[in-house]
């Protein structure tokens, strides 16, 4: 198992899951799995092993179910999806922008934006709440880059199928919290559902813009 986990080169979140599944069946530890499938990605030239924690694999298994909600065949552009590298406290500046860039066709030619995804297992008091320093970095990148952001936030279930999907503008998080009453940016995870929502939210958008 752990030889098949290398072969590529790369750990992914799914074969870390069934590497997981594996060491829990059969009792064998999963440091010692990894251990293994590290070194057989030492004995071929491919990239190294990359080890995701069980916080950072549901966070990349939600970025993907959120992924995978856009609808390239419509003329949609994922113009970046951010990779985490840190090494030694070291990381690029990109790792600090939202994880989503999307370029979204519209009837007289386009926009984009950036979404942020966040899954949490439960509801805590029935909200979830971000740290200060976090909306007030989106915001100011919201500022600088010009562009909107959203937080995709999904909610119980799993982050393959999670049981709530709300899709927040930025400007409604005024005290760092979305709470499981504001069903308004409730989204049923469809790729037309997704489109509706987000035209709709951009046609607001833009006609509070023709009134000021």
């Amino acid at each position: 198992m752990a030889k098949l986990a290398s072969a590529d080169g790369v750990l992914t979140p799914n074969e870390f899951a069934i590497l997981k599944e594996f060491g829990e069946k059969y009792n064998i530890g999963f440091p010692l799995i990894y251990k293994k499938a590290k070194g057989y990605e030492e004995r071929v030239n491919l990239p190294e092993v990359e080890y995701f924690t069980d916080t950072e694999m549901k966070g990349k298994l939600f970025e993907k179910f959120v992924v995978d909600l856009i609808p390239i065949n419509l003329g949609f552009k994922l113009l970046s999806w951010r990779g985490d590298k840190v090494h030694a406290n070291i990381y690029s500046q990109d790792s600090l922008y939202p994880d989503l860039w999307i370029q979204h066709p519209m009837s007289s030619g386009s926009i984009d934006y950036y979404i942020e995804c966040k899954y949490r297992s439960w509801w805590d008091d029935n909200e979830v709440i971000f740290e200060d320093w976090q909306i007030k970095r989106y915001k100011d990148f919201q500022r600088e880059k010009k562009r909107k952001i959203l937080i995709a936030l999904g909610v119980g279930g799993s982050p393959e199928k999670p049981e709530t999907l709300m899709i927040v503008p930025l400007d409604s998080i005024n005290d760092g919290r979305i709470k499981k009453i504001d069903t308004q940016f409730v989204v049923t995870p469809t790729s037309d559902n997704f489109v509706k929502y987000m035209n709709n939210y951009f046609y607001t958008v833009f006609s509070k813009t023709k009134e000021k």
